[in-house]
């Protein structure tokens, strides 16, 4: 479409004006012509007149569509002309010619570089908690007491995981792996402006958890210690009266807590 010879201001506006005159014209023309057939001779308008009035609202008529035309014309060239703005602006912005792009690729690209920094340092950290679980293993590092790591083993033993140690223990103070799922989680917190919930997240591998202590401690026949909290059961009592389970005193249960009662598989 040539926008050269459109012009752009007719409307809508233009077509409502052009429909009314025609309608003007054609209600004069009809007008005249009831004149015409209905007066006595001596008051009727003139052939002529009457035709040229009929003419007039003929063109009126065409008028209208002549002018839906030219509005239409303008609208589709308004539309041209709107969407050839959208494109000038999608090229701008498509060549970085606006400062704020520049800002967002920047910002996006320290974003990535943070995350895959974070990620980094949660490995490094993961490689060192891996070295201290597998020097406590070599070191023959008891299981855990119920109460915490065995002075036998100067208070150190590995945390028990779902695929093998998840971490170390040193008397209260518990120190687990990150792992590859919870670092990732934590730089997409951190990404999507969750700050404390990654820091939460990763601070979590540090742990000083309260000891559990029963409210009795028996060692049964085979030398192994039982716990039981709360009212003792028929089936405690039981064992107890035949001399299968024996209730250990307050001292020997704080040795055993203490990982240092002589005791078997518990």
């Amino acid at each position: 479409m040539q926008l050269d010879d459109v012009d752009l201001t007719i409307g809508d506006a233009d077509v409502r004006q052009a429909e009314q005159e025609a309608a003007e014209a054609r209600e004069l023309a009809a007008e005249l012509e009831r004149a015409a057939v209905e007066n006595p001779p001596g008051g009727r308008p003139e052939a002529a007149e009457v035709a040229a009035k009929r003419a007039l609202a003929e063109f009126a008529a065409r008028r209208i569509d002549v002018t839906r035309d030219r509005a239409e014309r303008a609208r589709k060239a308004r539309r041209l002309l709107a969407l050839g703005e959208v494109g000038a602006e999608v090229d701008r912005l498509a060549a970085g010619r606006q400062a704020p792009d520049d800002d967002i690729i920047a910002t996006a690209r320290k974003i990535a570089l943070a995350s895959h920094t974070l990620r980094e340092l949660c490995a490094g950290y993961d490689a060192r908690v891996s070295e201290l679980i597998g020097r406590a293993g070599e070191l023959g590092a008891e299981p855990a007491s119920a109460i915490g790591p065995r002075v036998s083993s100067a208070f150190v033993s590995t945390v028990p995981g779902r695929r093998g140690p998840d971490g170390v223990q040193h008397g209260r103070t518990r120190v687990l792996l990150i792992g590859e799922k919870r670092a990732a989680e934590a730089a997409a917190l951190a990404a999507a402006g969750n700050a404390d919930g990654a820091v939460a997240l990763i601070a979590g591998v540090h742990q000083q958890p309260e000891p559990v202590r029963a409210d009795r401690y028996y060692r049964a026949s085979g030398g192994h210690i039982v716990a039981e909290s709360g009212p003792e059961s028929h089936a405690f009592a039981e064992q107890v009266a035949s001399g299968r389970l024996v209730l250990l005193s307050e001292a020997e249960t704080d040795a055993y807590l203490r990982g240092v009662l002589d005791h078997g598989t518990d």
